[in-house]
């Protein structure tokens, strides 16, 4: 039976069609059943390329049959023989015939891939590679391929390729060194893209690349492949492997900082306390020596700091406050810049998961108290200070800080207003002042809610809600500022000295409402009076004021309203020293 398969196959592909007449038509069957035959038992058929060069032979036959009737035909048998072996462009294989230098055939093979052309491309880089196998320019080909392969996500193909370039490299066929190196970074390249999207393949990669040193071998570079490879096996919760992945790249490169990090990894994950401290130790020294690596770009100042943060975060994150500390020792030696130091102490995330929330309470107060701390050293920077009561007041997320958010918003828009107030140019605060009006909104909204947990009758925080909400207000330059008086009267408890601030924060400058000022003062005469022992230097400096505002500020001014109405202060006053010399 297999005999006559393969006799009926050659007896198809002989039958030559070249001269069918008319009345032969049935011939046509042939070529069909060759290809059938072919499809259907891989063993007897002679290739692709013969099965293509059937289909070719079918339709010609078509076309000289009747050109007419069977074009269609004869297009389908084309494209079905373009799908089993695509001819090479006559172009190309005349280079192949021709000395062209190697730079001519690659740029050839990457200009057939950018028109579509991938199967002459990758054929004709075949064919370049097989001409070359004994030069040394073998590995720039295979290389190109390879390169050409993973941009056209051909990566089965890309991979056998690499099988193939590494069983060559341990029986003598070895790239040169240039080669080696681009074939690295591509390798490489592609493992970091692969981690990048937590892909396990990477792993894959950077085994390729391993498969290039030599067992013993001491060199940075592989030393940085350890790393990378301890990263994935401890993305893939291999700690073990990602341990002896680690001990690789000490052994290669002890002195970076980037090793002793990973050390570092290990040592927290396994609980090691002891060594942890001993690596922050290592990248605490690391990180204030000048690196003679050939990496030496990487090891900026910053990258060390930005390495003794995350290392804080780490520990905070798997429960080693220790070594914690003892990173953020470090961190606060070697950076300048405060808020990098605030991120690696509140870089701890706060889950429901197996945390108690008594815990979590704990937490949120040392963080806060830390960076409460932080804002009372920074007293003579009024933007600091604000920032860290800011990031205080972030940190008190449960219901039992309630009252501490009100004070630490208290004291963020205190520092807000009191930097606009020693500002020399007051057109740059506009923002500060308009996110002071944030914070007293939150604030308000915290203090809906804490006053439903008890008494806060004698609690002076709505009274310095709306003094805060005035002066920001008025250095705004709000329309809605005459209005504001009318909630002074919705307090619990209205004092005199609430409105005589109002009328002092009135004509504070950049501010200028005099007739605010005005009503302000006649509300505050009005309980002075109401008071059982009358104060009467308070009660006379109010009466000044109200006197220095009612009078004309020059003689064409003078009108008898204004004047009766200056007078009628002067009789008040007339009046309460009347009744103190009594």
């Amino acid at each position: 039976k297999e005999q006559a398969l393969c006799s009926g196959y050659w007896l198809c592909v002989v039958c030559r069609l070249s001269w069918i007449r008319p009345n032969k038509a049935h011939l046509l069957l042939y070529p069909l059943q060759s290809y059938e035959i072919g499809k259907m038992d891989k063993k007897y058929s002679t290739g692709q390329e013969m099965q293509a060069k059937v289909l070719r032979l079918l339709a010609t036959a078509y076309l000289e049959w009747d050109c007419t009737q069977c074009q269609d035909k004869a297009l389908r048998a084309i494209s079905l023989a373009n799908e089993c072996f695509l001819l090479p462009s006559p172009a190309v294989a005349e280079l192949l015939h021709h000395e062209v230098s190697l730079d001519v055939c690659l740029n050839t093979a990457k200009l057939l891939l950018e028109q579509e052309r991938e199967s002459v491309g990758f054929e004709f880089l075949k064919s370049v590679a097989g001409r070359l196998e004994t030069s040394p320019d073998v590995g720039k080909v295979i290389l190109l391929h390879i390169e050409l392969l993973l941009q056209r996500a051909k990566e089965p193909l890309a991979k056998q390729m690499m099988e193939d370039v590494i069983t060559g490299h341990y029986k003598g066929k070895q790239l040169s060194p240039e080669t080696l190196t681009r074939l690295h970074i591509l390798l490489w390249d592609r493992a970091a893209k692969s981690y990048e999207v937590w892909n396990p393949l990477a792993l894959q990669w950077y085994n390729y690349s391993l498969s290039f040193y030599s067992p013993g071998q001491i060199d940075q570079n592989l030393a940085k492949l350890q790393r990378n490879m301890a990263s994935c096996y401890l993305h893939l919760k291999q700690l073990e492997k990602a341990k002896e992945a680690v001990k690789g790249a000490e052994r290669c490169d002890p002195s970076s900082i980037f090793t002793q990090f990973s050390v570092y990894k290990i040592a927290i994950l396994e609980g090691n306390a002891d060594k942890a401290v001993e690596a922050i130790c290592s990248m605490g020294e690391l990180a204030t020596k000048p690196t003679h690596h050939e990496d030496k770009l990487l090891v900026h100042e910053s990258t060390a700091t930005n390495l003794l943060s995350l290392a804080a975060q780490i520990a905070l994150e798997n429960e080693q406050q220790f070594v914690a500390i003892k990173a953020l020792e470090y961190l606060s030696q070697h950076s300048q810049d405060c808020q990098q130091v605030f991120t690696g102490l509140a870089g701890r995330p706060f889950t429901e998961e197996g945390e108690a929330l008594e815990r979590r309470t704990c937490d949120a107060h040392w963080f806060r108290k830390i960076a409460w701390n932080l804002a009372v050293q920074c007293k003579s920077c009024p933007e600091a200070m604000r920032d860290f009561f800011v990031l205080s007041f972030k940190v008190c997320t449960t219901s039992s800080s309630l009252s501490g958010s009100v004070i630490l918003t208290h004291a963020s828009y205190r520092k807000v207003l009191e930097a606009c107030r020693s500002a020399l140019c007051p057109s740059p605060h506009t923002h500060a002042l308009a996110r002071a009006l944030h914070h007293i909104q939150a604030c308000r909204e915290i203090w809906k809610v804490l006053k439903l947990t008890g008494d806060f009758t004698k609690d002076p925080t709505e009274t310095l809600l709306l003094l805060y909400e005035f002066e920001a207000r008025a250095k705004l330059n709000d329309p809605a500022l005459d209005n504001m008086l009318e909630l002074v009267w919705e307090l619990p408890q209205v004092e005199i000295k609430t409105l005589e601030t109002i009328a002092s924060l009135a004509m504070e400058c950049p501010a200028h409402y005099p007739s605010v000022c005005r009503k302000a003062l006649k509300s505050a005469l009005i309980l002075h009076r109401k008071q059982e022992a009358l104060d009467t230097g308070r009660f006379s400096k109010c009466l000044h004021s109200l006197v220095h505002l009612s009078l004309p500020a020059s003689i064409t001014d003078t009108d008898a309203c204004v004047l009766e109405e200056a007078w009628g202060y002067f009789e008040d006053a007339l009046s309460v020293l009347g009744s103190t010399v009594n």
